[in-house]
């Protein structure tokens, strides 16, 4: 304040922190040289690194100015301030570290290998369709026939040697997992919705859907689907545990809209992405995705 200059200068934060620690302050009469010397002192008692070598309370720093400003005092000896050698060695260390730390973490950070996709492929006994990756990214549930050329779900292992048939899922199509990856959602023999606890037991159907066009199952425990594939048919839900089917989006014609398909809940398992169709002359002309 004195000077109008900052006691320690610096190009960045850290520039600065490392003046403070290991540089004095150049003394005021470097640049104002008729500073009186107990002056000089004082300012320099303020700026000690070591707290304890600092005036203790503003009391005593205004006896000192006052006594300056009188007169009184003729030869004050400053206090002596600033740390010990070995005080100030190991704050230098103590810098050096932070300084060490802060670049390796911007090298580490750096040098990281980008994430890779994965590849992989299934020798299954047929032409597999229909595929849903579990929430674990490594199980998948297909689509395929057995030897009877009746469609039927299996699951494979990325890196496995073989696929496993799932019983009793004859007839499926469009299998989708709970958000858990204990279970399957699948339409069946082409009127069914139906799930699948993968640990064990027959399937459970849930309610009818004729031509089913996808699901998607949430952390809460509600599936969404789409029944029938036919005109002016949106998306339904059902708690996986069972019960009546609600639906819950309505095709706008007005927009080229026939049919919402193919659900996708988003993370927070509330929002959902979907396929909106125009199905007119029997062709998919304009798809769309929405978030609800």
């Amino acid at each position: 304040m004195v000077t109008g200059n900052r006691p320690f200068a610096g190009r960045s934060q850290i520039s600065v922190a490392s003046a403070i620690l290991e540089k004095e302050p150049e003394p005021i009469t470097a640049t104002h040289p008729f500073t009186p010397h107990l002056f000089e002192q004082v300012v320099a008692t303020c700026l000690a690194k070591n707290p304890d070598d600092r005036f203790q309370t503003a009391h005593d720093l205004r006896l000192q100015l006052k006594r300056i400003a009188e007169g009184k005092i003729q030869t004050a000896k400053p206090a002596e301030h600033g740390r010990t050698k070995r005080e100030a060695i190991l704050a230098a260390v103590a810098c050096v570290t932070a300084l060490l730390l802060i670049a390796s973490l911007i090298w580490w950070r750096a040098s990281r290998p980008a994430e890779r996709t994965e590849y992989f492929s299934a020798p299954l006994p047929f032409a597999a369709r229909d595929v849903a990756v579990s929430p674990n990214g490594h199980t998948v549930a297909v689509v395929g026939r057995d030897s009877e050329r009746k469609n039927l779900l299996w699951t494979y292992e990325a890196g496995s040697p073989q696929a496993t048939a799932i019983p009793n899922t004859e007839g499926a199509n469009f299998p989708f997992w709970s958000r858990d990856g204990k279970s399957v959602g699948f339409f069946a023999d082409g009127k069914l919705l139906k799930k699948l606890d993968l640990s064990g037991g027959p399937p459970q159907t849930l309610c009818e859907a004729p031509t089913g066009r996808g699901g998607a199952w949430n952390k809460d425990g509600v599936i969404l689907f789409t029944p029938s594939g036919q005109l002016g048919v949106g998306l339904y839900r059902i708690a996986a545990s069972g019960g009546t089917p609600t639906q819950v989006t309505f095709p706008d014609r007005t927009r080229g809209e026939d049919s919402h398909r193919w659900p996708v809940f988003l993370p927070d398992g509330i929002h959902f992405l979907y396929l909106a169709m125009d199905l007119s002359g029997r062709k998919i002309s304009r798809p769309f995705m929405w978030v609800r």
